[in-house]
C-alpha cells in the first residue's frame, strides 16, 4: 500500500476518503467541513487543519480501504432479536 506524508493527504481527505495512520496507535482520519476528525479505539477529536498538521506532521498515512464495506442489516436485526 502507498504511504503518504501530511503534505500529500489534504486532497484525498477533500475527496471524501478516509485515511489511517501507519504507526500505532492506529488513527482513522476524515474531513468533515473544515475540521479533521480523528478516531482511535478509546479516543476521538475534531481538529482544525493547523492543529492536525502540528500533531501528525511526522506520521505516515494510508488510504483506508474498508470504508465501503456494506452493513448487513439482516444480520444486525437477527443479532438484536436474539439478544432480547
Amino acid at each position: 500500500m502507498n504511504q503518504y506524508t501530511i503534505h500529500q493527504i489534504l486532497s484525498y481527505l477533500q475527496e471524501g476518503m478516509v485515511l489511517v495512520t501507519v504507526a500505532k496507535p492506529i488513527t482513522l482520519i476524515r474531513l468533515k467541513g473544515e475540521l479533521v476528525i480523528c478516531v482511535q479505539d478509546q479516543w476521538h477529536s475534531k481538529l482544525s487543519w493547523d492543529d492536525f498538521t502540528t500533531l501528525y506532521e511526522d506520521h505516515l498515512f494510508q488510504i483506508y480501504d474498508d470504508v465501503n464495506q456494506e452493513v448487513d442489516f439482516d444480520k444486525d436485526q437477527e443479532f438484536y432479536t436474539w439478544k432480547q
